[in-house]
């Protein structure tokens, strides 16, 4: 009699099992057609124009629903990091150290930050040659003035301890100089206040170029909710095995840049009983409005 019990029993589990997985079996199946169908409905749409949005992938959550994933990955837009902060010009005489000074260590730590100010400077996020060439030069120009000032220094200090005949030789060198300082200052003043304008108007470019990236973006996400609204309106009776009180969850992916610099995904949650009802009465509109949106 426990033979028979156990038999019954193993029997009962292995019958259980094999229901699940045919269960399972039928809403992959049903979730495969869908994702195909969607797949060619983003295809017609971007045939009237640019929906760089790829195949859909799915996945099934036990209790919760139907996952499908959709790829942006060709969007038309390239977010930019704002902001990136100005390389700094290059420091006083007054500023390297005495260590520094009398070695050659002042000549690499300099040459260091040329390169640096170099790299920033391509960097810095106005994507525009003419500025970067500009504030290049009004770099060169301040590393220049430094090493004037050096001389001069060098002079003054040359000049406590320098003979008479000297001192007049000295004098001479001082003076040019400090005609050649000032108009490298004047030169260099010229060029910041050049470099400043044409940054505020590039900063004001890139303003509106972005102000398009947005509208183009919500203009065509509002193309792929129409299209996915529409769809999932005349094909969603299609998920049959899915429960009843379970969702249709689709992941719009890598769809919203963010201020970090990454990604984020545009979300939309729908209930089951919302697909049933848009097929009966067709709203695809009040189908998308229902559902949950968000970007996370």
């Amino acid at each position: 009699m426990k033979k028979w019990i156990v038999a019954l029993s193993v029997a009962g589990t292995l019958m259980s099992s094999s229901v699940l997985a045919n269960e399972y079996d039928s809403l992959e199946k049903q979730m495969n057609i869908l994702a195909e169908i969607l797949e060619t409905s983003v295809e017609q749409e971007s045939e009237k124009g640019e929906l760089p949005i790829s195949r859909f992938e799915y996945s099934y959550l036990k209790g919760q629903g139907v996952v499908l994933f959709a790829d942006s990955g060709r969007m038309p837009w390239r977010f930019v990091v704002p902001n990136m902060p100005e390389p700094p010009m290059p420091p006083d005489v007054g500023e390297m150290n005495e260590f520094a000074e009398r070695m050659d260590l002042d000549a690499i730590i300099e040459q260091g930050l040329r390169s640096a100010h170099r790299v920033l400077g391509q960097l810095n996020g106005e994507y525009s040659n003419e500025w970067v060439e500009m504030a290049e030069s009004a770099r060169d120009t301040a590393w220049e003035i430094r090493d004037k000032e050096r001389e001069l220094r060098d002079l003054e200090f040359e000049l406590r301890t320098a003979d008479e005949s000297r001192q007049t030789g000295i004098e001479k060198e001082k003076k040019q100089l400090e005609m050649e300082l000032s108009n490298l200052r004047e030169e260099q003043k010229a060029l910041q206040q050049q470099a400043s304008s044409l940054k505020l108007k590039l900063k004001e470019k890139r303003r509106e170029l972005e102000e398009k990236r947005v509208a183009t973006r919500e203009s065509l996400l509002k193309r792929f909710e129409t299209t996915l609204a529409n769809t999932l309106c005349t094909y969603g009776v299609t998920l049959k095995s899915l429960p009843e009180n379970e969702k249709v969850n689709v992941i719009l992916r890598d769809f919203y840049p963010s201020k970090q610099g990454e990604s984020q995904d545009q979300l939309y949650v729908f209930d089951k009983s919302e697909l049933i009802q848009c097929v009966t009465e067709g709203n695809a509109q009040s189908l998308i409005e229902s559902a949950s949106r968000y970007r996370f």
